[in-house]
C-alpha cells in the first residue's frame, strides 16, 4: 500500500510540471512501472515463500500454523493477481482443514477451490480438488457425492496419460469403495494404484520422497481393506510396511496412522498386550501432533483392547473420548460405530437399558447414512450395509430380552427392509417409520439430551482450546493463557463428567423409568392402530414374528386383542438348521415319512405359543420368517394330530411395515393365463446356466382354468411370450403362469420367469412393471422361489414376494422347491375350484386346495394322464405335493 502511495503521489507532480520536461516526464512514467513490476515481484517471492512455509507446517501437522501462513500468502497473490498460486493457496487451506477435522469448512474452502481451477482451465488442480473433496466426503459417509467426485478426477486424470496422476485418483476412489465395502473392489484399485507408482521415474530427492510417501498410503489402505475382509496376516504385513516408509521419511503422522493399524490387527489376532503398546504408542504421536482423525480412530481401538481385557472402566472412558471427538468432526461412519461398541460395553456391564439406547442410537445413524447414499449404484449400497443386521439383531435381542416386544418388532421390520434391499440391490420402499429409524423412549430421549450436552460442551471447549493451543505459548496474550488453562481445565472435567455419565441423579432416574414393566417405545396410540388394523381384517389374524438368534428362538406374537408378547425358545441356530434341512429333505422325498422332522419344529415355532392361539381365536396365521425359516411351509408342520394348514390360513408377509393388508370385496377372477407345455430351451442368466424342458401338464393346467373361468385368456407355448404378455397382464385380475422360473440365491437379475418360446423376464424387469390392477400372480412350476438345495438365508423368498408388491400386485403364490407336474397341476385345479366361491380370500381358497389332496381328493384327468405317461398315480396326501406353495402379500 505504501508503494503504491508513493507511485500515485509522483503521477500528480509529474501532471503540473511544464510541457518542455516531456522526455523525463516519459522517463519518470518507465520509472514508476519498473517500481510496479518490482513490488510486484517481491510480493510474488513474499507470498511464494509463504506458501512454501504453510506447505512444511502442513507436512507437519501443524495445520493451524499452515493456514494462518497459507491465508497471507492467498491475500498477496490475489493483490497481484497470480490466479494459479491463489488456487494452490486455497486448495493448500481446504487440505488444512480436512487435515484438522474440521471437514465443513474444508469443503467450503475447496470448492471454492474447484470452481475457480475450472474457471482457469486448471485441469491439475481441479482434478486435485475433485478428490480432496472425495476424501472429505468419504470421512463424514456422504459416499454418492464421493463417488461422484472421484470418478469426474479420474476421466481428467485418464487423458494427461501421467501415471502419477492417475495413481493419486485410484487411491482415492479405493478408499471410498473400502468405505463401501467393496473391497476387493478397492484392492484391485490399490494394487493398480501401486503399479503405476513404482513406473513413475524420478530424479530428485523431493519426488522421491513424495513417491515413497505416496506408496505408503497406498500399503497402509490396502492392509486395511484386507483387514476388514479378515485376512489379517495381509493386512499386517502391508501395515508394517508402510510404517517402514514412514520411518524412513521421518513422517511422524504416518507413524502414527500405521501404528493405529498395527495394534488394532494385533487386538484381532488376539495379541491383547501387544496391541495395548502399540496403540499407546500411536496415541503418543497423534497428541504430539494434535491430530483429531487419528487420536479419535486410535482410542476407539483402545477401547476395545481394553474392553477384550475386561477393563470396562478404561473402555468406556477411551470410547468417550472418541465419542466426542467424532461428533466434532461429524465422521458419521466411525460414530456409528464407536456407539455400537459402547452398546456392548453396557451389555458387558449389565446396564441393558443404557445399551440398547447406545444400539438405537448407532442405528438411527446408520439409517441417516442409508438416506444420503440413496444416490450410488445398489451395489454400493448393498456392500455399505452388509455387516448392519448384526446390529440390528443385537438390538432386537436385547429388547426381546427386556420384554419390550414392540420396539423389537420395530427393530425387525427394518432389519426386513435391509434384507430385502440386499437381495434386491436397490433401495427398498418402506414407510415414515422405518426412513426414521428406531423410536427413543422418553426416558431414552431425556438420557440422550443430557448426553448430547456433554458431548457439545467437549466439542466447543475443545475447538476453542485447539485455536488457542495452534498459537506459541510465547506469543499467547495473558488473557489467551488464561482462557487455555480454564478450557484444559474444563476439558479435565468434562472427560470425569462422562466416566460418572452413569451415576448421575437425572441419568440413574431415566433408567429406573426403562425398567418398569411393560414399557414399550411406541405410542399406545400406534399399538392401537396396529391392533385396530389386525382388529379390521375381521379374520381373526394373529401375527407372528420369529427370530432366529445363535443360542435361541425368540417367537414374537400380536393379536387384535392382546398386547404383544414373546416366547423364547431354546434352541440353538446351529439345531434349527439341521432340523429345517431334515424337514426339507424329508418334504422333498414324497416316499419318507414326514410327520417326526414336521412335529419337531411345529413343538418349536408353534407349540409354545398355542395358548396365544386359542385366546385369540386365531383363524389366519400372518408370518414373518426370519433366516432360513422362509425356506419350509409352515402349512407342514404336524401336532402330532393334524396338519398346521388344517388349522390356519397362512399368509406369508415381508414385514409388518410393508404388509398393506386389507380386506375388500372378492372380485370375479379376470384371468391370463400362460403355459410352457412342449419345447426344449437352454437359459442363460450371469453364470447360470440350464435346460428347462416343457411342462406336460401345463396345458391341462391351462386349459382346466379357462373351464372353470371362460373368460380366461389362454397362451400357450409360442403364443406364451414376452410381447403377447407382459404389457397385457395389468388387464387382468389374475395372472398366471404355467412355467419355469428359477429365483436365485444371488443376484435378482440372475432370477427369471421362462416363456413360451424360451425367452425370460428378470425379477427385476417384474417389480418395473405397472400391475396395479393384479390382485394375483400366480408362478405354478418348478424351482419358483429358491434355486439350490444349499441353505442360504431366504432373503431371495423376501425379494420375490417384495417386488411382486412393489409391482402393485396384491399376492403372489410360488413353491418353495420343484414340485412334481402332475400334483400342480391337482392343486392348481382344486384352487381356482375354491375361488369361484363367492367371497372366499385367496389365503382360505389355498388352504382348501391343500386340505383336499390331504384327504385325498384328484383329479381322475391327472391319473389318466399319468397313465398314459407310463407314470404311477401320484399319492398327493404327501405334503410335497401340496405344501411348497405359498402365498405372499395381501391374500385376505
Amino acid at each position: 500500500m505504501v508503494y503504491r502511495y508513493k507511485i500515485l503521489v509522483a503521477s500528480i507532480v509529474v501532471g503540473v510540471i511544464s510541457s518542455h520536461l516531456c522526455i523525463k516526464n516519459l522517463a519518470w512514467a518507465v520509472e514508476s512501472k519498473q517500481q510496479i513490476q518490482e513490488v510486484q515481484n517481491i510480493q510474488q517471492e513474499e507470498a511464494d515463500q509463504l506458501y512454501e512455509n504453510g506447505e512444511t507446517y502442513s507436512n507437519q501437522g501443524e495445520f493451524a500454523s499452515a493456514i494462518d501462513l497459507y491465508q497471507e500468502a492467498l491475500t498477496l497473490y490475489r493483490t497481484i493477481g497470480d490466479v494459479s498460486g491463489e488456487t494452490n493457496a486455497l486448495y493448500g487451506i481446504g487440505h488444512a482443514y480436512h487435515g484438522q477435522g474440521n471437514y465443513e469448512k474444508a469443503i467450503e474452502v475447496f470448492q471454492e477451490t474447484l470452481s475457480l481451477a475450472r474457471r482457469t482451465n486448471n485441469s491439475y488442480r481441479t482434478w486435485r480438488t475433485l478428490v480432496s473433496i472425495g476424501a472429505v466426503y468419504g470421512r463424514i459417509g456422504q459416499f454418492a457425492q464421493a463417488v461422484a467426485s472421484n470418478q469426474e478426477a479420474l476421466s481428467i486424470v485418464q487423458r494427461s496419460g501421467r501415471p502419477q496422476d492417475e495413481q493419486r485418483v485410484l487411491t482415492g476412489s479405493a478408499l471410498t469403495y473400502t468405505y463401501l465395502g467393496e473391497y476387493e473392489q478397492a484392492i484391485s484399485l490399490y494394487q493398480r494404484a501401486l503399479q503405476l507408482n513404482h513406473q513413475i521415474h524420478t530424479a530428485s530427492s523431493e519426488d522421491r520422497a513424495f513417491q515413497q510417501r505416496s506408496e505408503s498410503i497406498i500399503l497402509h489402505n490396502m492392509g486395511w481393506a484386507y483387514e476388514l475382509m479378515q485376512q489379517l496376516p495381509l493386512a499386517l504385513e502391508n501395515y508394517q510396511m508402510s510404517l517402514e516408509i514412514d520411518q524412513e521419511l521421518g513422517d511422524q503422522s504416518g507413524q502414527a496412522d500405521s501404528l493405529n493399524a498395527i495394534g488394532f490387527t494385533q487386538y484381532k489376532m488376539g495379541k491383547l498386550d501387544d496391541a495395548l503398546l502399540t496403540l499407546k504408542q500411536s496415541l503418543d504421536l497423534s497428541q504430539d501432533l494434535n491430530d483429531r482423525d487419528s487420536l479419535a480412530y486410535t482410542l476407539t481401538s483402545i477401547g476395545r483392547v481394553y474392553a477384550a481385557l475386561k477393563k470396562t472402566d478404561e473402555a468406556w472412558s477411551a470410547y468417550q473420548q472418541a465419542l466426542f471427538i467424532l461428533a466434532g468432526l461429524n465422521n458419521l461412519p466411525e460414530q456409528r460405530n464407536v456407539l455400537s461398541h459402547l452398546g456392548d460395553l453396557l451389555v458387558q456391564q449389565n446396564q441393558p437399558q443404557l445399551a440398547i439406547l447406545f444400539y438405537k442410537r448407532s442405528v438411527n445413524v446408520t439409517e441417516s447414512i442409508r438416506q444420503d447414499i440413496r444416490g450410488l449404484p445398489i451395489e454400493q449400497q448393498q456392500s455399505y450395509t452388509n455387516t448392519i443386521a448384526d446390529t440390528y439383531r443385537r438390538l432386537a435381542d436385547l429388547l426381546l430380552q427386556q420384554n419390550r416386544v414392540l420396539e423389537a418388532q420395530q427393530v425387525l421390520d427394518l432389519l426386513k427392509v435391509q434384507e430385502i434391499q440386499d437381495y434386491l440391490r436397490r433401495g427398498v420402499r418402506g414407510n415414515e417409520q422405518t426412513a426414521q429409524g428406531v423410536d427413543l423412549l422418553a426416558p431414552e430421549r431425556q438420557i440422550s439430551e443430557n448426553y448430547d450436552a456433554l458431548v457439545q460442551r467437549a466439542i466447543e471447549s475443545g475447538r476453542r482450546l485447539i485455536e488457542l493451543e495452534a498459537i506459541p505459548a510465547e506469543n499467547r496474550t495473558p488473557e489467551q493463557q488464561q482462557e487455555v488453562l480454564q478450557l484444559r481445565q474444563t476439558q479435565g472435567q468434562i472427560k470425569s463428567a462422562f466416566n460418572d455419565f452413569l451415576a448421575q441423579p437425572d441419568v440413574l432416574s431415566a433408567i429406573q423409568q426403562l425398567q418398569i414393566p411393560g414399557v414399550q417405545a411406541i405410542d399406545p396410540s400406534d399399538l392401537s392402530a396396529i391392533q385396530d388394523k389386525l382388529y379390521n381384517l375381521k379374520q381373526d389374524v394373529v401375527l407372528i414374528y420369529p427370530l432366529v438368534l445363535p443360542d435361541r428362538l425368540e417367537l414374537v406374537v400380536m393379536s387384535p386383542h392382546s398386547v404383544p408378547i414373546h416366547r423364547s425358545v431354546a434352541v440353538t441356530q446351529i439345531e434349527l438348521n439341521h432340523a429345517i434341512s431334515d424337514f426339507l429333505t424329508a418334504l422333498k422325498d414324497p416316499t419318507s415319512d414326514v410327520k417326526p422332522s414336521a412335529q419337531r419344529l411345529y413343538n418349536w415355532l408353534i407349540k409354545p405359543i398355542e395358548s396365544e392361539l386359542a385366546q385369540a381365536n386365531a383363524k389366519t396365521i400372518l408370518y414373518a420368517p426370519d433366516r432360513q425359516l422362509r425356506y419350509i411351509p409352515l402349512a407342514a408342520l404336524h401336532d402330532g394330530h393334524q396338519w398346521l394348514i388344517e388349522r390356519f390360513r397362512v399368509n406369508y408377509i415381508t414385514a409388518v411395515s410393508l404388509f398393506n393388508l386389507d380386506t375388500r370385496p372378492q372380485t370375479q377372477p379376470h384371468i391370463i393365463a400362460g403355459a410352457f407345455a412342449e419345447g426344449r430351451y437352454n437359459v442363460q442368466r450371469g453364470d447360470y446356466y440350464n435346460v428347462f424342458n416343457g411342462l406336460p401338464f401345463a396345458r391341462t393346467e391351462v386349459q382346466a382354468i379357462g373351464a372353470l373361468f371362460p373368460n380366461t385368456r389362454e397362451l400357450v407355448d409360442r403364443a406364451f411370450t414376452r410381447e403377447a404378455t407382459l404389457p397385457v397382464m395389468n388387464d387382468y385380475n389374475i395372472v398366471h403362469l404355467a412355467t419355469h422360473a428359477t429365483f436365485s440365491t444371488g443376484a435378482p437379475e440372475d432370477s427369471f420367469i421362462v416363456f413360451g418360446d424360451g425367452n425370460t423376464v428378470s425379477l427385476r424387469d417384474v417389480g418395473a412393471l405397472t400391475l396395479r390392477n393384479v390382485d394375483m400372480i400366480v408362478l405354478s412350476a418348478c424351482q419358483t422361489a429358491v434355486s439350490s438345495l444349499a441353505l442360504g438365508d431366504g432373503k431371495e423368498i423376501l425379494g420375490f414376494g417384495y417386488q411382486i408388491q412393489q409391482s402393485g400386485a396384491r399376492a403372489a403364490i410360488a413353491s418353495l422347491w420343484s414340485v412334481d407336474d402332475g400334483g400342480t397341476e391337482a392343486l392348481m385345479r382344486q384352487f381356482y375350484t375354491q375361488l369361484r366361491q363367492p367371497n372366499l380370500t385367496k389365503a382360505a381358497a389355498l388352504q382348501q386346495a391343500q386340505i383336499a389332496l390331504i384327504h385325498g381328493a384328484s383329479t381322475p384327468e391327472v391319473q389318466a394322464h399319468l397313465t398314459d405317461l407310463g407314470e404311477q398315480p401320484l399319492n398327493l396326501i404327501h405334503p410335497h405335493y401340496w405344501s411348497p406353495f405359498i402365498l405372499i402379500g395381501n391374500g385376505l
